[in-house]
């Protein structure tokens, strides 16, 4: 696309006007001329109608026609003046990623559809959508790539332990530090699981131990309770009565002196 050598459309005032009545006469103008492919009057009658009072939609409605314009940089304008507005409005958001994408500015190409979509889905786009994203990926690995420093040599524990001198010095030290920072941290764990390991066991160990006391003392209770039982049962006062009544009533002969 040819670069553009028009300037950009009137903007309206920062403070914006409050003719509703003109605005709304204005944006009916622009939409005959639109339909009718007078798309130069059309920019001309939004432009009217954006003075008389600014908003999102017409903002939007006249990006659309600059873009067709092959105005695309108008339209990005136009676009984030709609976005300021109304930050999630799905119009200015679609035509915004499509003029980007004609100045081959990947990323907010993508950047811009992918939030129109998650405003509101359209399917006529997503073909536009994939194209600019798959674009979006290789720039940004072109891009990467170029800023990146040259990927430094690889070097493992094992051997640097093996040939610790094949390294320069200051990276020989860097590596030792890190070897015996793992392995002090190493250490330091395997420490700490086993006094976890000794302190479970040993709590397992009195937990045992209380239950075997506890089970121990419930034996005694109740083989006590079972002796004093027996001795209760053995029949009241052992023995009966010492000797009861020795003979009974001794018989005397009668009663002395008979008649």
């Amino acid at each position: 696309m040819e670069p553009e050598s028009e300037p950009l459309p009137a903007m309206p005032p920062s403070e914006g006007g409050d003719d509703w009545e003109g605005a709304g006469s204005h944006k009916e103008k622009a939409a005959e001329l639109k339909s009718s492919g007078d798309l130069s009057g059309a920019v001309e009658a939004y432009t009217a109608a954006l003075l008389c009072q600014p908003s999102a939609l017409t903002y939007a409605a006249r990006a659309d026609c600059l873009l067709k314009l092959k105005r695309p940089k108008a339209a990005v304008a136009d676009c984030n003046a709609a976005l300021a507005v109304n930050p999630d409005s799905a119009k200015a958001l679609k035509i915004k990623g499509k003029a980007h994408r004609h100045l081959g500015e990947w990323a907010e190409s993508f950047a811009a559809l992918a939030k129109a979509n998650a405003v509101d889905f359209d399917p006529d786009i997503q073909d536009t959508f994939k194209f600019v994203q798959a674009k979006a990926k290789v720039s940004n690995s072109k891009t990467l790539q170029g800023s990146l420093p040259p990927k430094p040599r690889s070097f493992t524990f094992s051997s640097l332990l093996v040939s610790p001198r094949s390294l320069p010095l200051g990276l020989s030290k860097f590596y030792l530090r890190r070897f015996f920072c793992r392995l002090t941290s190493q250490a330091l764990a395997e420490q700490e699981t086993k006094k976890r390991l000794a302190e479970a066991q040993a709590a397992k160990e009195a937990k045992l131990a209380a239950a075997k006391e506890q089970a121990a003392t419930k034996r005694a209770q109740e083989q006590a309770k079972a002796d004093a039982a027996e001795a209760a049962g053995r029949g009241g006062m052992p023995g009966g009565m010492p000797g009861g009544m020795g003979g009974g009533m001794g018989g005397g002969g009668g009663m002395p002196g008979e008649y």
